[in-house]
Parts: C-alpha cells; structure tokens; sequence
C-alpha cells in the first residue's frame, strides 16, 4: 500500500487518525497538539494511529445591553450569574472581545446550553451564538501569474475526479491572502475552504493548477506581529511603537541584529516574558512552546469536522 492508494472517501476521524503525518498534514498541525521528535513519515502511519486535530468548542458571545458597559463590566455579570462554584457549571475558556463582547466556550454542548440557561435570567445580558470558522489551507509556490478567479477555477476544474464527491452546499472556498515566495514569479496563496474540503485537499497533499502540481497543506490560523512579535493581532493594530528583534529580542530589526550577524543563541522573547526557561529559539519558531500554546487556542474557534 502506498500513500497514493489510500481510499479519498473517509471521513473525519479516519483521516485525523489514520493519514497523521502524511504530506497533507503538515507539521504546524503536529506542533499545536504536542511535542515531536520530527515530521512523521510514511512508516509513522503504517505503525499506527496519531492523535487527533482539536476539536472546535462550543462557544457564545455575550454582550451587555447597556452600551455604556465594558467588557470588564460584562464578565463581572456573568460571574455573578452563572455563580460557577455553586452551580458546577464548567466552562473551557472566557476571553475578552472588542466591543464590550466576551467569548465563553465550553468543551460540550450540552455543557454550553447549560450555561446559556442561567445566562438568559438576566435581562441585561444578550447571548449569541459564535460560528466556528473554515480551516485554512496553503498552496504552495503557486505561478504568480495566476489570478483568484483562475486558482478557484483551476482547483474545481483540474481536480474533478477527487473532488466529485463534495456536495455543492459543502464545498466552499475563498482565498484570503497571498504569501511572498523566494521565486518572485511564485507565491503562496492562503485559502479558508470548508471541513470537508480541507480533509480532502489534506489527504491529497497535492493538487493541479494550470500546469503545475503544486503542494497543498494545512495552515494554521494564529496571527503573530512582526513588530512586537506576539499572538492574537497583526502589525496594523500593535500598541508598541519599536519593532522588536526576533532573533534577541532587542528593540530593532533581525536584519540590524549584531547578535544574529555574529552567529549567537537566539533568544524568544514570547519565552523570556513568561519565564520559560528553554528559549533559545526564534520568535518565530513553530516548536516554540508559547506559540504552541497560542496555536491551539487559534484552532479552538476552527471546524475541521
């Protein structure tokens, strides 16, 4: 049995268990789950099933009907509210949004449907559901030339025979942004496709564009700031006015770092604000813990079933 022979109609759990470390599956996937020693390979699956892909939680918004409230004001309700320690309810995570907004998830929907119950005794409070978004894949080293239109165009039409079987109501695909390449006449383009399509251009690992063959893989959804280096928000919206070294976590550019230059340890500056002591990495580095830790949040708010 060869990789190429592994049957294209399987469902999800199949393909998280049983295709874990083959080329579609890639190892930003692998890294949000826990530690490896290295990218699995074809002997990897053959020896037997990995871990699963995270599964996306249940999750809320909730809001205050008075605009004048703050987020703050809004969680302090919800604590009296839902009064956690005495009622057993359990919740995953809360997080604070834009917007007087905050978002509660929990790991069961029947756990969720419990909290929205003791929520909605108070009138002040409004509750909306929160969609789980698209996974996103990337293609890589894609001819530049190609336009959106043509790249949509190309995967439906090129790829027919493993596509068949995507229902038109489960088949949706939208390409996000595009990603430079080190061929300047090439460029990664970053797609949100549907769950059931994302387990099957990952299983493929390759699809056909115009005349090209090109890779296809998962992509993570977390955000890092190429100026502050943190998670959850891009340069636009930083607070910090200096961008900050990835390589020493000095207050300049990786491009004017003497210590880069010169050969020396690099030094994570996500790990050396929350005391991690193994931070001889890049802040860019997939294997970093802190950036693992972001990741799988990231991938919370994510249908991949």
């Amino acid at each position: 049995m060869t990789p190429q022979s592994i049957p294209l109609a399987l469902g999800c759990h199949d393909i998280c268990t049983r295709h874990w470390g083959l080329v579609g599956i890639t190892q930003e996937v692998a890294v949000a789950l826990g530690p490896r020693q290295s990218q699995a390979t074809y002997e990897d699956f053959v020896a037997g099933p990995r871990q699963t892909l995270p599964q996306p939680r249940h999750m809320i918004i909730v809001s205050s009907k008075d605009e004048k409230n703050t987020s703050e004001d809004v969680l302090t309700r919800i604590r009296k509210v839902a009064d956690a320690k005495k009622s057993g309810l359990t919740v995953e995570t809360v997080r604070k949004a834009r917007n007087q907004n905050v978002v509660i998830s929990c790991e069961s929907e029947s756990a969720l449907t419990r909290l929205t119950e003791k929520l909605k005794n108070e009138d002040k409070l409004r509750i909306d559901p929160a969609k789980n978004k698209d996974p996103l894949v990337i293609i890589k080293n894609v001819l530049a030339y190609n336009t959106d239109e043509d790249i949509l165009a190309s995967i439906k039409s090129q790829n027919k025979e493993a596509l068949k079987d995507i229902a038109d109501n489960e088949y949706r695909a939208v390409i996000k942004y595009r990603r430079t390449a080190r061929n300047s006449h090439e460029t990664h383009i970053v797609m949100q496709v549907s769950p059931k399509l994302w387990q099957r251009l990952t299983t493929m690992g390759r699809i056909h564009i115009d005349l090209q063959r090109c890779l296809v893989a998962d992509q993570s959804p977390l955000v890092q700031c190429t100026r502050c280096l943190g998670f959850g928000h891009g340069k636009k919206l930083c607070k910090e006015s200096v961008d900050m070294c990835s390589h020493c976590a000095g207050p300049h550019l990786r491009a004017q770092c003497p210590s880069y230059a010169a050969g020396d340890t690099a030094c994570c500056r996500n790990c050396q604000i929350g005391k991690i002591e193994r931070s001889e990495h890049s802040a860019f580095d997939k294997e970093c813990p802190i950036r693992r830790k972001w990741d799988t949040i990231a991938r919370a708010s994510v249908a991949y079933c």
